[in-house]
């Protein structure tokens, strides 16, 4: 390469660089300030971790209350109340399903006219859910099939079909709670089911005091085991009238609510068509359905129930 074609690329180089440093620096404007997210944004992406921070500063509150006013206001607590409670977290739990918690629970039990005692088999905690939470007492699943008063407890239908065994007719089925069931075939007959675990823990018990040729201890087992199962008895008609007792209380007040909200919403007084059989079968099935009453619901019941309503001023 030539020194004047070097030259004059040099040049045009110094040049570009001159004009380059020629021209004047822009002004750095400051950021656009930030906008401020709100109470909902942050809720919705704020992580895992925050998310349980929110919610155990909203009931650290209950946390720090005094052991005294804790019990001052635990008689006007239902049980169902107590479970929800120990249920929330776990500092809650650890609180009231300790052992020396019992008179939360006792005084609980007093806010409910006519609950039977609890038997001497399950703990307290349990008992209360089987009478008040209706779930499965396996699964936790909501649609309970069977109430099976003898053995406490509620199965859905996947968990009554795993966990019930059909007892035969023999002398071990006098040893195990038990319920009957009526079943329809040539002739009207009393079924026995039981839980397949208290079979399967009953008959393990007696072949091994079979086995052990010990006919003194065994006599001593089975009248021991026939005694509980006599005593269990006796609580489930109780058990039975309670249970019916509560599901009636909650259906009224159910449908006192609802005859409030439907007269609430059409500005007028209902006029029930109580001798009408298809009003009343709409009617019960609208009440048995586990949903909550919200203002949709109410206001699309008049068209499923073909209410008549009558208007005053």
């Amino acid at each position: 390469m030539s020194s004047t074609t070097a030259s004059a690329i040099t040049k045009g180089k110094r040049s570009r660089v001159a004009r380059v440093h020629d021209k004047p620096a822009r002004e750095e404007q400051p950021p656009a300030p930030k906008r401020q997210r709100t109470t909902l944004q942050l809720a919705k992406h704020s992580t895992r971790a925050e998310q349980g921070k929110y919610k155990y500063e909203k009931i650290r509150g209950f946390m720090d209350l005094p052991i005294d006013i804790f019990l001052a206001i635990n008689p006007y607590l239902s049980p169902s109340d107590i479970i929800s409670l120990a249920r929330t977290n776990k500092p809650l739990r650890r609180l009231i399903m300790d052992q020396s918690s019992t008179s939360i629970w006792l005084k609980s039990m007093k806010s409910v006219q006519g609950i039977p005692p609890c038997p001497a088999e399950v703990s307290l905690p349990y008992y209360m859910a089987f009478l008040f939470m209706n779930e499965c007492s396996f699964c936790g699943n909501k649609a309970v099939e069977v109430i099976d008063t003898s053995s406490l407890v509620r199965l859905c239908q996947p968990c009554n079909a795993s966990t019930v065994h059909h007892l035969q007719l023999n002398h071990l089925a006098s040893l195990i709670y038990n319920h009957e069931v009526s079943e329809y075939g040539l002739q009207l007959l009393q079924v026995k089911y039981a839980l397949r675990r208290n079979m399967q823990s009953i008959l393990a018990q007696y072949l091994d005091l079979v086995k052990s040729n010990d006919h003194v201890a065994l006599e001593a087992w089975v009248g021991s085991k026939r005694a509980a199962a006599v005593e269990r008895h006796k609580y489930v008609p109780t058990i039975r009238d309670f249970l019916f007792r509560l599901g009636c209380q909650v259906f009224r007040e159910r449908e006192s609510e609802i005859s409030h909200r439907l007269a609430y919403e059409h500005w007028g007084q209902i006029v029930w068509n109580l001798h009408d059989p298809e009003f009343l079968w709409k009617w019960f099935t609208f009440l048995q359905q586990p949903m909550p009453q919200t203002d949709r619901v109410i206001k699309g019941s008049d068209s499923f129930l073909g209410i008549k309503q009558e208007y005053y001023f």
